[in-house]
């Protein structure tokens, strides 16, 4: 029997995106068209943050989830990562424990994709978001995926508590962005058809590397 998936996507949406504002639209836009087409249950949250957080979609059908424009997406302010993944986690928690989401056919994808580093969270600390990611992944099995640019993405992840293996740096540019969310969404649909772990592959490390 297929699982169901439910994918959660934090986006970055801070100022510095500004210069690959462009790619991150095409490219999510291509990951979710790609999601649409797989068959089998999935549901889609996409939050996206700066110094602020604001929920897009919402444990939404994915064949309903919107596509950004760029109305819907527009780089501002400050990096606020921690808080943004906090929120996540526990809206994502508390939703699955009240649902029929708690099924034990559900698996749970977790992304982060940010250009830079945590800069002004007031309301979770770095221990703590270690510990909860450390939690849900052992406890219940969720995947916690780190993509990030202008740093070592996989120590980033490591002081997150996520494994290096579902970690990557993308090179922050219109080639680098589109090629990080094409690999992320072969990620993701190996696991809603194949029941494979999100792992990234060495052929999608080596083409961030230019």
């Amino acid at each position: 029997m297929q699982k169901k998936t439910e994918m959660i996507v934090v986006l970055d949406r801070s100022g510095s995106m500004e210069s690959i504002k462009e790619a991150t639209i095409e490219g999510y836009n291509a990951f979710l068209a790609q999601q649409k087409s797989v068959e089998g249950e999935a549901r889609l949250s996409m939050v996206q943050f700066d110094h602020e957080y604001e929920v897009v979609c919402l444990n939404q059908d994915v064949q309903a989830a919107p596509f950004l424009t760029n109305a819907t997406y527009q780089p501002r302010g400050t990096t606020a990562l921690l808080d943004a993944i906090g929120h996540s986690i526990h809206e994502t928690n508390d939703r699955i424990a009240a649902g029929e989401c708690a099924r034990r056919d559900t698996q749970v994808v977790f992304v982060i994709i940010t250009d830079g580093h945590e800069n002004s969270s007031s309301r979770f600390s770095r221990s703590q978001i270690f510990r909860l990611i450390r939690e849900f992944e052992q406890k219940k099995n969720w995947q916690f995926v780190f993509i990030g640019a202008n740093q070592d993405a996989i120590e980033e992840a490591s002081q997150l508590g996520i494994q290096s293996s579902r970690s990557m740096t993308f090179m922050a540019d219109k080639e680098g962005t589109k090629n990080m969310f094409f690999d992320m969404s072969i990620n993701i649909k190996e696991m809603r058809v194949e029941d494979k772990n999100f792992e990234f592959k060495e052929s999608q490390r080596k083409k961030q590397k230019r």
